[in-house]
């Protein structure tokens, strides 16, 4: 596979994996109702839930964390303007979801999705461009505990490491295919040689 194949897969597989919360989206808003559910499920935690679930500051602050978590535990899209931004509803978020305010859900949601299409357009545009494999480059597989990095152009460093080694990664894989595929006809030769050569010796014996 040469590298054109190559980026051709991957930037296939890396819009693929957004397409879906990309293609068709479109900022959300509060819709009727919502209030009302929010301020159900809250309840029902505090007073049905077998631990008594206490809403406070301090569960206040670990759905703040939480959330950026599960959405970017990588910390490859979110910037750290992003958390400052929204850090003034940590010790808010317990008061919020009692009243059934969901400013702060939505509005992450929808930052989100915006810094979403942003890394999905960065692919793009940086896949049509070479990348130099004679450079030796140092990059962190594991970013859950870094800092939130500073601007879009230190985001656009981290993804153009992260897509240089999925490359190579991806090279490595297909040499080693075909190197377990060529020894692995090698075997069927050789098995073939064998077994024409003890039916020429059985032909020789009998006759």
């Amino acid at each position: 596979m040469n590298f054109t194949k190559t980026l051709k897969l991957l930037g296939a597989a890396l819009l693929l994996s957004s397409a879906s919360l990309t293609a068709e989206y479109k900022p959300i808003q509060m819709e009727k109702g919502d209030k009302e559910i929010a301020q159900y499920v809250t309840r029902i935690m505090e007073v049905y839930h077998y631990s008594k679930i206490k809403f406070d500051n301090d569960l206040s602050n670990e759905i703040f964390d939480e959330f950026f978590n599960y959405l970017d535990h990588n910390r490859y899209i979110f910037l750290k303007e992003d958390v400052e931004e929204f850090s003034i509803y940590k010790n808010l978020l317990d008061d919020m979801y009692k009243r059934g305010d969901l400013t702060f859900s939505v509005k992450l949601y929808n930052r989100y999705m915006q810094r979403l299409e942003e890394r999905t357009e960065f692919i793009r545009q940086r896949l049509k461009e070479p990348f130099d494999f004679t450079v030796k480059e140092d990059m962190l597989l594991e970013r859950d505990k870094v800092e939130w990095v500073e601007s879009k152009e230190g985001l656009n460093e981290v993804w153009r490491k992260h897509l240089k080694n999925n490359i190579l990664s991806m090279e490595m894989a297909e040499i080693l295919n075909k190197e377990k595929l060529a020894e692995s006809k090698k075997k069927d030769r050789k098995k073939r040689h064998q077994k024409a050569h003890q039916e020429k010796e059985r032909a020789h014996s009998s006759g």
